[in-house]
């Protein structure tokens, strides 16, 4: 006979997976969660159910990838192409209104501790992750070909930032919709990066036929409090939508090359 601990977790097990990782700040948290229970609400009106009461935050997000209890999560275009991303289905991306760009899109601010734009030469670089188009290809595109004489895997945009207002690097890229969520004191912006089509939200392959049921409920969701999270609408998506960001990454061979030297 199981105890009541033991059974609790067997539900736990059975939920599905629900985050919202990528601009998940401490800024944001407040206004994620109250989208989330307002989306909650309406998916199970639905019919969707074994809901968490609360956004996954403990797992890391490419763990969630792989599960086929995943029902709603974001992540880069880029991871669309990759082993990790397999598993997931992208069904739309939001409309971002603090981001003046095309409608769908978004682009990345250069920073540095200077006001200068150009040139530079050598310079040392932050990227936040290596898959990443706004804190990685976007720089790489931007620098025409300079290469860097120092690079820094920071590991998130806020560290990224924090390298340069250090002085420990000379430049990076900061996803501009993220911009205003975290501590940009003591840097400037001192360009812009081309746009490309904002993060996609996803859910698992294996959800395919709950997809309708949850794009109805998140632009409801959007609707109602949109504007909390600099949100207006949502738009259709799938992988054919990045195909163009992946093969601009990698047209940058010299990324990975880099990244081996300064390893």
């Amino acid at each position: 006979m199981l105890n009541s601990g033991n059974t609790a977790h067997q539900d736990d097990v059975s939920l599905k997976i629900v985050s919202l990782p990528w601009y998940d700040l401490p800024a944001s948290r407040v206004d994620l969660d109250g989208f989330w229970q307002l989306l909650r609400a309406d998916l199970k009106a639905t019919g969707i159910d074994q809901l968490s009461q609360s956004l996954d935050r403990s797992t890391a997000y490419v763990d969630q990838w792989y599960s086929a209890e995943l029902l709603l999560s974001q992540c880069c275009g880029l991871d669309l192409f990759t082993r990790e991303g397999a598993n997931l289905l992208p069904f739309c991306r939001p409309v971002f209104t603090d981001v003046p760009c095309t409608p769908g899109n978004y682009f990345s601010y250069v920073i540095s501790q200077t006001t200068r734009a150009r040139p530079f030469t050598k310079p040392r670089i932050a990227i936040n992750s290596p898959s990443s188009h706004s804190g990685s290809t976007v720089l790489w595109e931007w620098l025409q070909g300079v290469m860097p004489q120092q690079i820094i895997v920071s590991g998130s945009h806020q560290a990224s930032i924090n390298l340069v207002r250090n002085d420990v690097v000379d430049l990076a890229a900061i996803d501009a919709h993220s911009w205003q969520l975290l501590d940009h004191t003591g840097v400037n912006i001192i360009g812009k990066t081309s746009e490309a089509p904002t993060p996609p939200f996803i859910t698992a392959k294996n959800h395919h036929a709950q997809v309708k049921d949850l794009l109805t409920a998140m632009h409801n969701t959007i609707a109602a409090t949109g504007s909390h999270l600099q949100i207006s609408t949502l738009l259709p998506c799938d992988v054919n939508t990045y195909a163009e960001l992946n093969t601009k990454a990698q047209n940058f061979v010299e990324i990975d090359l880099a990244l081996k030297r300064y390893a």
